[in-house]
């Protein structure tokens, strides 16, 4: 039962490398080591701007575990929407200071003009959805706390391996280097349509 129910952070966790394989290979093909570098500046990034709701996310299911188990549903509906809304504050927070302000912070890293251009470009881009995600990690969280390991494992898997290695794929092949950076916010629409379907159907049951 535990391992079962630990496998949700095992796979999220393992999904990261794979997903980075598979981008710098991408990127590797239709744009070079310039665009690696690129998209190593713009994860960089991106785990910054996205902390709020990932430690909103891991703070949340201890309070959402054992209010479930004591069948308060209230409470844990509650402290979903409340983990949610504060989630997403966070995330968008992060995405209006990238996307306000994305040449100062790419060139913390590298001063590089051709560089910060292209990262000012593919960074506006790749996160564009970010305060979609908040619901996702959110919900992946929600379904491990209340114990139905299934539905956590999918979401686990669903917005960085079932949608984005696809895409990563697919995508550059019809819109270039676009693709890439399209990619990630298409799978995190659907992920985030996804989810939220699945966590109003499991609050009105």
């Amino acid at each position: 039962k535990i391992i079962s129910l630990g496998m949700a952070g095992f796979m999220m966790a393992i999904t990261n490398s794979i997903v980075t394989i598979v981008c710098n290979a991408t990127l590797q093909q239709y744009g070079g080591d310039l665009y690696i570098a690129i998209m190593t500046i713009i994860n960089s990034i991106r785990e910054v701007a996205s902390l709020p709701g990932q430690g909103m996310a891991n703070a949340c299911q201890p309070v959402l575990g054992f209010n479930y188990g004591a069948k308060k549903y209230d409470r844990a509906h509650k402290t979903l929407k409340l983990c949610v809304a504060a989630a997403t504050i966070g995330l968008s927070i992060g995405w209006l200071i990238v996307q306000l302000m994305p040449g100062p912070i790419v060139s913390m890293f590298n001063s590089d003009a051709d560089l910060v251009s292209i990262s000012v470009d593919g960074i506006r881009k790749y996160l564009s959805m970010m305060p979609l995600i908040g619901v996702s990690m959110i919900g992946s969280n929600y379904f491990q706390a209340i114990g139905k390991a299934k539905h956590a494992m999918v979401l686990s898997l669903l917005r960085q391996v079932i949608l984005l290695v696809p895409m990563m794929l697919i995508l550059p092949k019809l819109l270039g280097l676009n693709g890439v950076w399209f990619a990630q916010p298409i799978a995190d629409v659907i992920s985030f349509t996804v989810t939220a379907i699945l966590l109003v159907k499991e609050v009105k049951s």
